[in-house]
């Protein structure tokens, strides 16, 4: 063994004692959230997504998943602490209106499986604002498109 590789340490009584001579490792991100998703998902879908590599994608996105799932409803139910508050205030029949849309996609989001989520984000690339502007969205859908834009964040 070379003298380069061995790696020394100066203890508190001033002896050198001599540590491992192996490389150090390179530690594994523990946090999925920070692994990036392959170029597949930027192909076309029909040639990308065999079914082995979509289930890869799914499985690898599910702890991102939830905790998007976690993340959205606490901020949904912040929103709606926040309006029951201003409807205390001024009754705005607006404003019950949305408190009652937040409380469907929250309910929404509770009955969705995660595997779902990743399969509606792996395969709708459309924007955000698209999905959202059609004429009767269901509480389901909007709840899918919220979550879809959460992970994409989550993602970068």
């Amino acid at each position: 063994l070379s003298s380069s590789m061995m790696t020394s340490c100066v203890t508190s009584n001033g002896n050198a004692k001599k540590s491992s001579t192996k490389a150090p490792r390179k530690r594994a991100k523990k946090n999925l959230s920070e692994k990036k998703m392959d170029d597949a998902t930027t192909k076309n879908v029909n040639e990308a997504f065999t079914p082995s590599v979509l289930n890869n994608q799914i499985t690898a996105m599910r702890r991102l998943v939830k905790s998007a799932k976690q993340k959205l409803i606490q901020k949904m139910n912040h929103q709606i602490k926040k309006m029951q508050i201003i409807t205390e205030k001024n009754q705005s029949e607006k404003m019950k209106k949305q408190m009652e849309k937040l409380k469907q996609d929250i309910v929404a989001m509770q009955i969705i499986d995660k595997d779902d989520v990743s399969k509606f984000a792996l395969v709708n690339k459309d924007s955000l604002e698209k999905l959202l502007n059609k004429p009767n969205l269901s509480s389901s859908e909007r709840a899918l498109s919220n979550w879809r834009r959460l992970l994409l964040l989550m993602q970068m």
